[in-house]
């Protein structure tokens, strides 16, 4: 749900600006290194077929979720990079230049994970572009006001 607010915030911001909409999406295999460098490995044709595995599932999601969106006649531009988000979010911010980056924050526990999570808070370091956060749908704050 969190993920379709964003791609509507984000096309209904580019058919405003006369911009293009561009989605970036990083996926892993989750301990994939750990796999590859560990004692107790797998063979590596084993590794290759499961990241291949999660890269297709990750594709097939992603495309999914970016047909369904309104896309009002803005441009969309999927970027699908291999990666951690931390890096790759940036990586493509850096080369694409937007003036709004639209992105989702899920939490982390206490206080702090109220307002942002570790990979927003550190894509929001690393970017000089103004930022749009949102929390996911249904989202309350556990501080009393």
């Amino acid at each position: 749900a969190l993920n379709r607010t964003l791609l509507e915030l984000g096309s209904s911001l580019a058919v405003v600006r006369g911009g293009s909409l561009h989605v970036i999406h990083a996926w892993r295999l989750v301990g994939e290194s750990l796999l590859r460098r560990g004692r107790a490995r797998p063979v590596s044709e084993q590794i290759d077929m499961m990241v291949v595995a999660t890269r297709d599932r990750a594709e097939e999601s992603l495309q999914r979720l970016v047909r369904g969106i309104d896309r009002s006649g803005a441009d969309v531009v999927v970027h699908f990079e291999h990666g951690e988000p931390e890096n790759v979010v940036p990586s493509v911010i850096d080369g694409v230049r937007p003036g709004v980056v639209v992105m989702g924050t899920l939490a982390r526990p206490g206080l702090r994970g109220v307002l942002m999570g570790n990979t927003a808070e550190h894509i929001l370091s690393n970017t000089v572009s103004s930022v749009l956060a949102a929390k996911p749908p249904g989202f309350t704050t556990p501080i009393d006001v």
